[in-house]
């Protein structure tokens, strides 16, 4: 059957009339008329009719062609026509015209229509004077809107490359002997998959969820810690990371779940989204879907992957033989790297996605960075684009080595052009990439179907392939050199058995690539082209064969009872007695409110129960748990070690906020005491660089612009709230919101009026500069006491203030107090308590009040380690916090240099600061 208007069509065809068949009902029928005239007017009638029947039939062949249903017509399908059908019945030609007119010049542009009734047959044919036009038309209105409904559009060149194939299969009767090319109707239902040509060896690995657990099958049962693969894809903007997520989603039927419904649509069988169409699953935010970029990280799993090798490796380590799949796609863009710092904190792994034509860009190295800075240390790569004009993969691994992203790659594919396997290169292809190479295989591999669901084998042959063979030895030579020269275990293996390289079985290739991987030893690099729908399947068996599962990771490291001097480290591993988890981001939800993504590091989180903020020191409770589908998710009654997901109910947790079980199950009371302190590591969120004044529109929206701001800075670390030095007309401080760039504050003014729904003024973008000590500073240091009467009262507070500037090792963890550190220690000396804080709360709230507003210009301080120690006080009434808070305040002013704000740059300590992009 033909999408849309296809049914329509074959119904006119399906009814033959042949000519004898004709006379003998005219000739039989006790109202035949045997006059002259009336039998030459019946012939007019009968020739008329034939002929549109005719039409009809050539019409609806065509059809079935372009769309794949009919292998063995004779016509082959125009290259430069387009097939777009589910149209409205309004929709008409002039209409279709003017829409796909932009793409090139049209040629014919016509609505089908019945030609007895004239109703439109909802599908038409676009034809463009240049091929070009017609494959840039075709990738960019799949799925767009036009008079209410989602169009499908077909281009015939897929199906034209097979034509001939086809007709070899028909003059060779191949088709009687081994059936028709093509399954059952595809599962997704609008259009049917296009099939390779018999005598291929083929693979359909759409992950079948007859076979796999769903989300509420997650209910009952706990997935092997084993099967889970907890990875974010990471990459410069535009690199193509959402439409290789889209694909990965599509290939593992992320959207078959109970429960979860795709965007605008509720047939979970449709093309993967796209992001120009602005129906992509992870994109989900208006804002995205309008900018084509993405804004903020989205988590996306478990979704399930099964296939041959899968299941061959997961049969080794895993009762389940399929891996359970949790990724997060991340932004490009560096106004939001702080997405990025949150998903890299707690995945397991990474895909690093590179342009094929760019190789390494600026943010590439950023979030490379970023991953070791949290110690990821497994990374695939993923050159994707390989379609593109100038794409090279030996370019890609240069700049892999030369920016100082890895200095052993290892490349596992090569991009298959049409040339190396004999094909006609194409007009506008310009020798197009069709498919990859496995090295490890020494197989091409050829993707068809709605998405590349249909993995077509060819093995490499010399004779065959000629100089792709060529090179896929030399490649898979230096691969083998490689892994041998690093993996100790399999280059013994080959000594003692004196067998040649090539003489390893891929099984022990494989592990020893899977132990060099999870030791950062060597990155393995995969091709493909994410648009084109190349190259997906061998990636997603990477992610499962050489990325970590939770079990494969080391220890997380964490501190016990920080800021005091009995602070010690601790080593959190999924056999730790006591639950533990990190809130690594906080999204607000209109209905539901704030939704925290957690990552379970030990124990078990359950439904309804209390946890404790070790980072708050306010115990949290939890109402449901779930797992997360973009912007939908699936309740769960748990959440075991290993796992990312989703908790409902906390009020105040924020984003590095440690949680552990309030019921230890530590053995002593000293260990459940210490427990309640537990602090992982915090996700690191860059100072701000750029700000802008906020204005309630009237006294009456204060109180909501504040509230709202509150919750915009929860669920974006990255964004900050804070008072100027210039006063409003009223007197009151402005509010100043600041943030990562111009793009960033423009994002959070729309999210304030769209989610919020406040309505305030917006000053002009002010870049943020900083102040920190000069170079060669070294350490300073000043010792003072106050004593006097303050508000008729007498007293007596002293302490010694060191100050230093932050090591780049130390900066990178101390992200908090704009990027300074703030130590106390106390020795000897209480810990007084007052009525509403203690002493090293008061003296470490002086420190950081002081690091608000720097003496050179009023900026803020950063870099800076302050150290408080040799504290003298006598009580809590003659050493209170107002005159702690004030010593430390004016100690600080001193020691910087600067009396007063009119002192010369020259005699002070601090220097000005711009941001860097």
């Amino acid at each position: 059957m033909a999408p849309g208007g296809g049914t329509e069509s074959v119904e006119h065809a399906s009814e033959p009339l042949l000519e004898g068949d004709a006379h003998a009902n005219g000739a039989n029928s006790p109202h035949a008329v045997h006059d002259d005239a009336n039998e030459a007017d019946e012939d007019k009638e009968y020739e008329a009719e034939q002929a549109r029947r005719r039409d009809n039939a050539s019409a609806a062949a065509l059809t079935l062609e372009i769309v794949g249903d009919l292998p063995h017509a004779d016509v082959k399908p125009p290259e430069n026509v387009l097939f777009v059908c589910k149209l409205n019945p309004v929709t008409r030609s002039d209409d279709l015209e003017l829409i796909f007119s932009r793409f090139g010049k049209i040629h014919k542009c016509e609505v089908m229509r019945d030609k007895a009734t004239g109703d439109s047959l909802q599908y038409a044919f676009v034809e463009f004077e240049d091929r070009s036009a017609a494959e840039q038309a075709y990738y960019k209105m799949q799925n767009v809107l036009i008079d209410d409904r989602r169009i499908w559009v077909d281009f015939s060149q897929s199906v034209s490359k097979l034509h001939g194939v086809w007709v070899k299969q028909r003059t060779c009767n191949s088709s009687v002997a081994h059936g028709t090319p093509f399954d059952a109707p595809s599962r997704h239902g609008h259009a049917h998959v296009q099939q390779p040509p018999q005598g291929y060896h083929t693979e359909r690995l759409l992950v079948d969820l007859d076979d796999m657990p769903s989300a509420r099958a997650l209910s009952a049962t706990r997935i092997p810690t084993e099967s889970i693969r907890n990875f974010g894809i990471v990459a410069h903007i535009d690199a193509g990371k959402t439409t290789l997520t889209e694909r990965l989603l599509h290939l593992t039927n992320a959207l078959d779940l109970p429960g979860i419904t795709p965007p605008h649509s509720s047939n979970v069988q449709m093309a993967p989204g796209d992001v120009d169409c602005g129906n992509t699953v992870t994109d989900f935010l208006e804002e995205e879907r309008e900018r084509g970029i993405t804004i903020q990280s989205a988590a996306v799993g478990p979704v399930w992957w099964a296939s041959p090798m899968v299941a061959s490796f997961m049969r080794e380590t895993s009762p389940v033989h399929a891996a359970a799949l949790t990724l997060v796609d991340t932004p490009g863009h560096i106004d939001f790297g702080v997405e990025v710092e949150r998903t890299v904190r707690v995945v397991d792994g990474a895909v690093v996605v590179l342009d094929g034509v760019e190789g390494v860009e600026a943010q590439s190295a950023n979030v490379w960075a970023q991953t070791q800075r949290y110690g990821v240390q497994a990374h695939l790569f993923f050159i994707n684009k390989l379609d593109r004009d100038g794409a090279s993969v030996a370019h890609s691994m240069r700049t892999i080595i030369n920016k100082g992203l890895h200095t052993r790659p290892a490349l596992l594919q090569l991009p298959v052009h049409a040339s190396a396997l004999g094909e006609d290169k194409g007009a506008i292809e310009k020798d197009a990439v069709v498919g990859m190479a496995d090295l490890l295989e020494m197989q091409v591999l050829r993707f068809h179907g709605v998405a590349g669901e249909d993995v077509e084998r060819i093995p490499l042959e010399p004779a065959q392939h000629g100089a792709l063979y060529d090179e896929a030895v030399k490649a898979r030579d230096a691969l083998l050199e490689l892994v041998l020269s690093l993996d100790v275990a399999l280059l013994e293996h080959l000594l003692e058995q004196d067998i040649d390289p090539s003489a390893l079985s891929l099984d022990q290739v494989h592990a020893a690539i899977r132990r060099l991987t999870l030791a950062g030893e060597i990155a393995p690099v995969l091709c493909g082209a994410a648009a084109r729908n190349i190259g997906i399947q061998p990636l997603l068996d990477a992610i499962v064969r050489y990325l970590p599962s939770p079990k494969d990771k080391p220890e997380v490291p964490g501190v016990l009872e920080p800021d005091t001097p009995r602070a010690r480290p601790v080593a959190v591993g999924l056999a730790h007695p006591d639950t533990t988890a990190l809130a690594f981001k906080v999204v607000w939800d209109k209905r539901r409110g704030p939704i925290t993504f957690v990552r379970i590091y030990s124990g078990t989180v359950h439904g309804a129960s209390v946890m404790y903020n070790t980072t708050t020191g306010q115990k949290e409770r939890i109402t449901k748990l779930m797992l997360p589908y973009a912007d939908q998710y699936v309740q769960v009654p748990a959440l075991h070690a290993g796992q990312i997901g989703l908790v409902l109910g906390l009020k105040d947790t924020c984003t590095g906020d440690t949680l552990v079980d309030t019921k230890s199950q530590s053995k002593t009371r000293l260990e459940h005491s210490a427990m309640r302190t537990l602090r992982l590591r915090r996700v690191h969120v860059p100072p701000p660089v750029f700000s802008v004044s906020v204005e309630p529109r009237s006294k009456a929206e204060e109180g909501a612009v504040h509230a709202a701001l509150s919750m915009l800075v929860r669920t974006d670390p990255s964004l900050h709230v804070g008072d100027s030095s210039s006063a409003t007309a009223s007197g009151a401080a402005q509010t100043v919101l600041s943030g990562m760039g111009e793009l960033h504050l423009d994002i959070a003014k729309n999210r304030l009026q769209s989610e919020f729904q406040v309505d305030a003024h917006f000053g002009h973008v002010r870049v943020g500069y900083r102040e920190t000590l000069k170079q060669g500073s070294g350490t300073l240091q000043l010792t003072d006491v106050l004593a006097q009467e303050l508000a008729g009262k007498r007293v007596h507070a002293g302490v010694t203030l060191a100050v230093r500037a932050l090591t780049e090792e130390e900066a990178a963890v101390n992200t908090q107090l704009g990027g300074n550190s703030v130590h106390v220690d106390l020795g000897e000396v209480e810990d007084l308590q007052y009525a509403h804080t203690t002493l090293s709360h008061a003296l470490f709230q002086g420190a950081a009040a002081s690091l608000t507003r720097g003496p050179l210009s009023g900026y803020p301080l950063t870099g800076l380690h302050i150290t408080l120690l040799n504290v003298q006080v006598q009580s809590a009434e003659t050493s209170p916090p107002a005159a702690i808070r004030m010593l430390v305040s004016q100690m600080m002013r001193k020691i910087l240099g600067h009396t007063s704000r009119t002192v010369s740059p020259a005699d002070g300590h601090t220097c000005l600061m711009e941001p860097m992009i």
